[in-house]
């Protein structure tokens, strides 16, 4: 079979008439008579040309809008994406086709409130849940980016459940400092800011107002856990006091005499409300302050090895340590970082002997 397509110049291309492949005889003429191919009929059109529609593929998918909402507070909430993720170019190419399909509209603006109806409904089911239960709490404070927040957590036990619940009341977000100033306005979504003296009082009041927005009451508290600084601890005891001072005795205007029973009645009752809310110090601070003590007495050996640390991440060394041989960095309330850190220049200390050789400031610890 040979090719006689072009009849001014021969081709030299053929077939066996056994082996005869029509497939492969056009894929011929496509590639070396490109201009009698297309005259033929024989060329493939350009499927990238402007005037054709790619096809596109329709699946079916099982999707309702509660999911898709659920999904995109998650991403927001959970994952610390952006709000305005809904209205990222790429996101939307994704995400378009489906509240086209769901009737849907999302944008950073309609976003806030889908926001705030899910935590009217997280907190609703937290009102309903502590309500007549004995509760504990756990409070503590945190600053970042120059804003002081306290939290506060409620734990009881669940008897449907039969375990012990955890539920997160004094910060109602972990993202709300990152929403936007419409969102921060409303009060009953922000969360506990302290913007004067960490005060026992002051952290008293704080904390009595988050307890109210669930009508929660100090009879219902049964141990607060909370740090060993002193507004804490100060915080709990004045707590202590306004149950205390909650209970009294009702007394007769008429008779103004009180009975030996009586006296002895109220100084037990006194007493047995005294410790009703009872202070727990946190277990691990404690423990971190008692290894703080033992730990500052080799402070200066600490902040060689620290100083070290810190000058391996220097660029000059870059192609010295890799992942598994740079020194870990640590937080400075936390001596399990200190630890880790001593520890990685044990394990290398052969490396760092011999580094040290060469580069004075990396072989202060050997």
């Amino acid at each position: 079979m040979i090719c006689t397509i072009d009849t001014v110049n021969v081709c030299r291309y053929r077939q066996k008439s056994e082996k005869f492949d029509p497939g492969n005889f056009i894929r011929h003429i496509r590639t070396a008579h490109p201009t009698l191919a297309t005259a033929h009929g024989l060329q493939q059109e350009d499927s990238s040309a402007p005037g054709k529609q790619t096809k596109i593929m329709k699946v079916p998918v099982a999707l309702d809008q509660q999911k898709l909402l659920e999904g995109i507070i998650k991403l927001v909430c959970l994952h610390n994406v952006p709000m305005m993720c809904v209205e990222w170019e790429g996101f939307k190419i994704i995400l378009q086709p489906i509240c086209d399909a769901l009737k849907v509209q999302l944008n950073r603006k309609n976003l806030v409130c889908h926001l705030g109806a899910a935590v009217e409904k997280i907190r609703s089911a937290i009102f309903s849940a502590v309500q007549g239960n004995l509760l504990c709490l756990k409070i503590d404070s945190a600053t970042r980016l120059g804003r002081h927040i306290l939290g506060v957590n409620i734990q009881f036990y669940d008897t449907e459940q039969e375990d012990i619940v955890i539920y997160t009341i004094g910060n109602v977000s972990s993202m709300v400092i990152t929403f936007p100033k419409m969102f921060l306005q409303s009060e009953k979504y922000r969360m506990i800011e302290l913007n004067q003296r960490h005060t026992g009082k002051y952290l008293k009041s704080k904390i009595l107002e988050i307890l109210g927005m669930y009508q929660v009451t100090l009879d219902q508290i049964f141990a607060v856990t909370c740090d060993n600084g002193a507004n804490m601890i100060a915080t709990v005891k004045q707590m202590q006091s306004d149950l205390e001072n909650s209970f009294s005795l009702p007394t007769d205007e008429d008779d103004h005499t009180d009975t030996t029973e009586q006296l002895d009645w109220m100084s037990s009752l006194e007493k047995e409300f005294s410790s009703t809310i009872t202070l727990v110090r946190c277990a691990v601070h404690t423990l971190q302050l008692s290894v703080a003590d033992v730990v500052k007495k080799f402070d200066t050996e600490i902040r060689k090895c620290t100083a070290v640390s810190n000058n391996c991440r220097k660029i000059a060394y870059k192609a010295i340590f890799n992942e598994e041989s740079l020194s870990p960095l640590y937080s400075k309330t936390r001596w399990g970082g200190i630890f880790e850190m001593l520890k990685h220049f044990c394990d290398h200390e052969d490396l760092f002997t011999d580094l040290g050789q060469q580069y004075p400031e990396l072989g202060k610890i050997f």
